[in-house]
Order: structure tokens, then C-alpha cells, then sequence
């Protein structure tokens, strides 16, 4: 038996965690072979097993390979935020999930009002391809910080001429 990552081989001599056993058995022994659904690589990389696990009776000599084609690879992404934002549809602050190559993770674009201003970010739309960690950047919207600083003056001038007016 051979594996790209470490299986658990149950048969009558034994149960074995390894990535290669080569073992005696008798004619009509039973073998189990259990593949971990996934594997992690360490550095927010994963194997996860999209085959099914084997129970083999033995009746004569055998090869068995769990092939790599039999295994997909993921990343761990995470968006971090100081304010709200849209991942994939889900508004959140914190998103953290395993995600296969190619996926593409949006970011949409938004603006807050926070501390008398108003912050924007741009929008991202970023195709997975290895571990990411995203902290999405926000800056100060002058345009409508100041259109609406602009149009609250013009109010309460024209406020103040209407009280003037009335004197």
C-alpha cells in the first residue's frame, strides 16, 4: 500500500499509520484501508481525500496506491476588516475558510460612516492560489465627507437667514 499522506491499514496481523506498508497476509484476510478526509501540510495547505475508503479481501498478491488524483489541494484564506464588509455575500468582519485553487473570493466595495467621516474601500476580487491573509484597507472618502459637511452648512445657513428673516 502506498499514500501520498499517512492512512490507517487495519488488517489481521495489525492496524499500521504509515504512507507505505508492504505485509503478508492470508488468502481471503480482509485489509481496511481508512484515508484521513484531510490532511493538513502545515503554512495553511491541505490535502482533502475525495475518494472512499477500501475494505479489500485479499485472494491473491496486490498493489494497492491511493492516488494523488484522488486528493485536491486547499488554502486557508482569511479576510480581516475594521468594518464590515461583503465576502462572497456574507457580511463579516472576520472570514477564514479553506478554499480550492481557482476559487475566486469577492471583496465588494464599501463605505462607512464612522467618527464624523466617511471610509471607503475599493472592492476586491482575488483568485485563490496559495494561503492568503487580506486585511482589507479603508480610507477616508473626502468627496462625501465633504459633500455632506457642504451640504449641512448650506442648511444651516439657510436656517439662519430664515431665523434672521423673521426678526
Amino acid at each position: 500500500v502506498t499514500s501520498l499522506v499517512p492512512v490507517i491499514i487495519t488488517t489481521p496481523g495489525g492496524v499500521f499509520n504509515t504512507t507505505s506498508l508492504s505485509i503478508w497476509v492470508n488468502e481471503g484476510s480482509t485489509m481496511n484501508i481508512a484515508v484521513p478526509r484531510t490532511y493538513d501540510l502545515g503554512n495553511g495547505t491541505r490535502l482533502v481525500y475525495v475518494g472512499s475508503n477500501e475494505s479489500i479481501t485479499v485472494n491473491q498478491p496486490l498493489t494497492v496506491s491511493i492516488p494523488a488524483s484522488e486528493f485536491v489541494y486547499q488554502y486557508l484564506v482569511t479576510v480581516t476588516s475594521q468594518y464590515p464588509v461583503s465576502v462572497n455575500g456574507t457580511e463579516t468582519t472576520h472570514f477564514s475558510a479553506w478554499l480550492s485553487p481557482g476559487t475566486v473570493l469577492s471583496i465588494a466595495p464599501a463605505t462607512v460612516f464612522s467618527n464624523g467621516v466617511f471610509m471607503s474601500e475599493p472592492g476586491y476580487a482575488i483568485t485563490v492560489s496559495k494561503p492568503m491573509s487580506i486585511n482589507v484597507q479603508w480610507q477616508v472618502n473626502w468627496a462625501l465627507t465633504g459633500a455632506m459637511y457642504g451640504g449641512l452648512a448650506v442648511v444651516i445657513a439657510i436656517a439662519a437667514l430664515i431665523t434672521r428673516s423673521r426678526r
